[in-house]
């Protein structure tokens, strides 16, 4: 999955997470949702062993910092 989804150029990170049923969070950049549609149904989705995705849209940020 990690070799997979770091080829997507969609993909802007990757990281593990706790406290969630899922196990990955991927936030990407996409076009419009045609774009995003193509991603989830044709690539993401096709990816062997996702058996769910959940997704959430970033509506606007607030702040961002870098880690020091």
């Amino acid at each position: 999955f990690e070799r997979s989804v770091q080829s997507f150029e969609e993909v802007v990170s990757c990281s593990i997470v706790t406290g969630r049923t899922e196990d990955y969070l991927i936030k990407v950049r996409v076009r419009d949702m045609a774009h995003y549609e193509e991603f989830l149904l044709h690539r993401l989705n096709r990816i062997e062993g996702v058996a769910q995705v959940h997704t959430s849209f970033e509506l606007r940020e607030v702040f961002s910092r870098s880690i020091v």
